[in-house]
């Protein structure tokens, strides 16, 4: 019976997370004014390092 509690306690606060960080993308460039981006280093050909 923990068990179960325990897991539909914590897919509960998941759910409550996800839904938190599911803002679409423009409402935050418009909230915040920045444009994030990135790359990794072993990404061909943007990752290429001299």
């Amino acid at each position: 019976m923990k068990k179960i509690l325990g897991m539909m306690l914590s897919l509960a606060l998941v759910a409550v997370r996800l839904k938190s960080v599911a803002e679409p993308i423009l409402q935050r460039i418009e909230r915040t004014g920045t444009i994030r981006a990135g790359a990794w280093k072993d990404a061909k050909p943007f990752g290429y390092v001299n």
